[in-house]
């Protein structure tokens, strides 16, 4: 009997090791397949990304992309929830940075540091790209909106600074713009750049009337012999570009009354200057030469005249003057021996038949 209950402890004892063994055989040796780790890289990247709220905002952006970088460069968290946690962080961060952009466009100082424009687009440019990648675009079109008033703002300035004339085209064409930014309702709060913009006319037309100027100061005639291409260039000056160029876009000829005058005063010195010269038989020893300038200066005179041209009142008297001077062959010698014989008498070593030959001529 004894031995009886012996062997049953002993066998119950033998089972229990055994189950024992089986069990720590399954548990330990081979652990289960479905087991489930928490990865605490994922939890600490959750937990930042979530503390948008509660954290300077710039530090977030700052702590939130490098450990999106870092994680995602050291394989630390897999694709689908590094995707997901992007979208999380896009979701918690645009909208508060398109906020931001948008104060600084209703200040009346613009691109200030920190929140400079390079700032925005590089910031800009990172989280397109992210949102591209991993959001389907889904702050695009906010971000572009922003990149736009950058650019108007950008070459609004860089139109303000162009006050240099070129034209009548082109000042027309930057008025114009400027007028276009002037009443765009979010470049107005800028009053630096409202400031530059409105003195943009008024600087383009300072220097239009300094080029005229400086034009009306440069323009020569070389020669005698050059007065038809310096009068070409005179008439062009003086009616397509101020006349009908500045006089007209500004309907204001006053500026330009001082321009004009001088203009016409050189044109009126030149031809009485030459005029002069060519009356002037003691420039001359030739008649054929004495023959040809007069004739040019004539010719230079009736096409002023006839064509009544800007200074046509004016040379009338010259025009005169040349007609009623000139001289015949006969006159022209007469007047020339006589100068020579004028010139030995005052020598004292001319002769009687000198004189009556001088006189015969």
């Amino acid at each position: 009997m004894k031995t009886l209950k012996k062997l049953s402890i002993l066998i119950a004892v033998i089972i229990i090791i055994v189950t024992s063994l089986v069990i720590w055989k399954k548990t330990s040796l081979t652990p289960p397949n479905n087991m489930e780790y928490e990865n605490e890289h994922l939890s600490d990247l959750m937990e930042t990304v979530g503390e948008v709220s509660s954290k300077d905002f710039e530090s977030y952006y700052q702590e939130c992309t490098y450990k999106l970088r870092r994680y995602a460069n050291e394989q630390l968290i897999d694709n689908q929830n590094l995707s997901s946690i992007q979208v999380e962080f896009l979701d918690n961060y645009v909208p508060i940075f398109l906020k931001e952009c948008e104060k600084r466009f209703i200040d009346s100082k613009w691109n200030k540091k920190p929140w400079n424009h390079d700032f925005m687009r590089t910031r800009i440019s990172d989280l397109k790209y992210r949102d591209k990648q991993y959001n389907d675009n889904q702050y695009a079109d906010d971000m572009d909106k922003i990149i736009t008033i950058i650019d108007n703002y950008d070459d609004a300035m860089s139109l303000s600074a162009k006050t240099r004339y070129k034209s009548i085209d082109i000042t027309d064409q930057r008025v114009k713009k400027s007028r276009e930014y002037l009443n765009d309702t979010i470049l107005d709060n800028c009053s630096e750049l409202v400031e530059k913009l409105r003195a943009l006319p008024g600087k383009i037309r300072k220097s239009h009337l300094a080029y005229l100027n400086d034009r009306v100061n440069n323009l020569t005639c070389k020669d005698i012999m050059s007065f038809d291409k310096y009068n070409k260039s005179l008439l062009s000056l003086y009616n397509e570009e101020i006349v009908n160029g500045y006089d007209s876009y500004y309907n204001n000829s006053a500026d330009t009354k001082n321009a004009k005058k001088k203009l016409l005063d050189r044109e009126y010195n030149y031809l009485n200057e030459y005029v002069n010269f060519v009356t002037n038989i003691d420039n001359f020893i030739n008649y054929e030469i004495y023959k040809s300038y007069n004739e040019l200066v004539m010719g230079y005179l009736t096409d002023l005249c006839l064509n009544k041209d800007l200074n046509a009142s004016v040379v009338t008297p010259l025009y005169n003057k040349l007609e009623s001077g000139f001289l015949k062959e006969e006159e022209f010698f007469m007047n020339v021996n006589k100068k020579k014989l004028n010139r030995k008498n005052m020598t004292g070593i001319i002769s009687t038949e000198e004189k009556i030959n001088a006189v015969i001529r």
